[in-house]
Formats: structure tokens, C-alpha cells, sequence
């Protein structure tokens, strides 16, 4: 296994903890507020601030980024869709995802690599989350920033976006370095984490047993169809990750079965924020997950018809 592969475990670790660092949470909460104050197009500026509001890599981000919509002028069950979809758009480009950074790890690929392929469902998608936007002004909101709260939360999202984009562990380290020198942590060993570090590094280790094995049982033959199954029966963006590519397969197989295992992982009864959201905004969960249900299918159908267009005549 390479270098980058083992990084990658130590980077799992280090993101964990950022969801402890509160200068990194003040650095999100003033470009919120900073966005808030623009002049741009009130839709827009709802997609912003509700994406931006859901992108940490934190547990229950989806309750995170639900004071910041709450003034949205829409019904509960619309309120509470947009909070869920719009917090769970980064896992195809961000590189504060444990989720990406788990499929980087294990296909051996760079955000170099995949990026340009991700960016289609990532268009896609934030253009079906623009509709659902509303049309009434954004309030202000006001946040104590310091200008060493910016540095601190840019400096580490550059150095893992340029690392994970060149898949050179210097930028990695460099990460953990500005996060060690902002003294601003708390080093906490949680079960979930340590299961999490466990599972992959045994895939990591063990990826041919894993690919022989489940081809043997023979239950899918298609990588596409697997990956949306095994994100409906998990609803953990790790684990399923962890499961999926753990098997050996092309680099096409690859980036066509991330959306639709994206979109299991979205529409798993087991996955726990759509729950979440409803309960915060005081929605019905059965309108939320309809609401849901559209938009994802129609990014995954869209995002694959492209993917097979281009994989059919211009990519080999």
C-alpha cells in the first residue's frame, strides 16, 4: 500500500476532530454571515448559505446547518428538505468528506483524477437544489470572527484540497500541522471512530480476499446496482464506502457507481438526518423523504447518462 493509503487513515482521524475546534466552526460561521450581507440573488444566496452551513465534516451537520435556514420563508416539510440535501452535496468534491477521502484511499485515485468526473452530480444537483430555493431576502447574520479564525479554517481546507487533489502527503501534513499549532482541539477516542479507522485499514489490507469474496456470492454482477444496495442497507457513508471499494474495479466502475452509491446512502431508511430535519423543523418525515426521493433520482439519472455518454466515446 502506498503512502497516500496510510495518510489518508491518519487524515480520517485528524477530520474527526476538526467537529471539536470551534475556531474552525467561527472561520464557517463568518463567511455565513459575510454571504449573508451580499448582493447577490436571493436563491443563490439561500443555496450558499445552506450548503456552506452543512459542509463540516461533523456528526448531525444537517442539525448544524438548520438555525441558518430556519427564517427561510417555505412549509416545514420544504424547510427540512432543503436543510438535508443542501448538507450533503460535498461528498463528491469536498475534502473535509471522510467518505471521499476513504474512496481516494482505497481506488488509489487523486481528487486530480476524479474531480472533473464528480463536478457532473455536483452541478447537477445544486441546480436541482436551486429551484427549491425560495425568493424571500436572506436576514442578516452577524458572527465574532477574528481574521485568525478565517486563516485557520481556509488554511486547512486549501492544504486538504491540494493535497487530496495532487495526492501528495506533504499538503496533508501540513494540514495537521496549522490544525496542532491553532490549540484549539480536543483529542477524543470514540468507539464509532476507532471501528471506522479499524474497517478500513483491514479493507485496505485485505482488498483481494474482500474482492474474491463478494464476487463470489454472486448476489450482483453490476458494480452500478451493488453500490446503490449497499448504500440503501447500511445508511453509514463510511462503512458503505469502505464495503464498495474494497472491491477491485475500473476506473469508469468507479466514478458511475459513486453517485448511485451516493444516492442509497441519501435514500437509506436507516440514514439518520433526514430524520433529523424533520424533527428540528417540525416536518413530516414521509413529504421530506418524497421531496428527497425526487431530487436525488433525477441527479443520479442525469449524472449516469452523461457518465455513459462520456465513458462510451471519449474516455477509455
Amino acid at each position: 500500500m502506498d503512502l497516500f493509503a496510510w495518510t489518508s487513515l491518519v487524515i480520517l482521524f485528524f477530520l474527526f476532530h476538526l467537529q471539536y475546534s470551534e475556531r474552525f466552526k467561527r472561520g464557517i460561521y463568518g463567511l455565513i454571515s459575510f454571504i449573508s450581507k451580499k448582493k447577490l440573488p436571493t436563491r443563490l444566496k439561500w443555496l450558499c448559505l445552506s450548503s456552506i452551513a452543512g459542509s463540516l465534516p461533523i456528526k448531525n451537520r444537517t442539525i448544524f446547518a438548520s438555525p441558518i435556514l430556519y427564517p427561510l420563508n417555505a412549509n416545514k416539510s420544504s424547510k427540512a428538505a432543503i436543510t438535508f440535501l443542501t448538507s450533503h452535496f460535498y461528498y463528491f468534491i469536498s475534502p473535509l468528506s471522510p467518505a471521499l477521502v476513504a474512496f481516494l484511499a482505497l481506488t488509489g485515485y487523486s481528487l486530480f483524477q476524479v474531480l472533473p468526473f464528480l463536478l457532473i452530480p455536483t452541478a447537477v444537483f445544486l441546480c436541482l437544489c436551486y429551484r427549491l430555493m425560495p425568493t424571500t431576502e436572506v436576514k442578516v447574520t452577524r458572527s465574532e470572527t477574528s481574521w485568525t479564525d478565517y486563516l485557520f479554517a481556509l488554511s486547512i481546507v486549501v492544504l486538504l484540497g491540494v493535497g487530496f487533489f495532487l495526492k501528495e502527503v506533504l499538503f496533508l501534513f501540513c494540514a495537521i500541522g496549522v490544525f496542532i499549532a491553532g490549540k484549539d482541539y480536543k483529542i477524543i477516542l470514540s468507539k464509532s471512530l476507532i471501528i471506522s479507522l479499524a474497517l478500513i485499514t483491514t479493507v485496505m489490507l485485505a482488498k483481494p480476499i474482500i474482492g474474491d469474496f463478494v464476487r463470489s456470492l454472486d448476489v450482483c454482477g453490476n458494480s452500478l446496482i451493488l453500490a446503490l444496495i449497499i448504500g440503501l442497507l447500511t445508511g453509514s457513508s463510511k462503512l458503505s464506502v469502505t464495503l464498495l471499494y474494497g472491491m477491485p474495479m475500473s476506473f469508469a466502475d468507479a466514478i458511475m457507481s459513486y453517485p448511485l452509491w451516493w444516492a442509497g446512502y441519501m435514500l437509506s431508511p436507516l440514514h439518520l438526518c433526514p430524520m433529523y430535519a424533520s424533527t428540528v423543523f417540525g416536518a413530516d418525515y414521509k413529504s421530506v423523504y418524497k421531496q428527497t426521493l425526487l431530487t436525488v433520482v433525477s441527479t443520479v439519472v442525469i449524472s449516469e447518462l452523461i457518465f455513459s455518454f462520456l465513458f462510451l466515446f471519449f474516455v477509455r
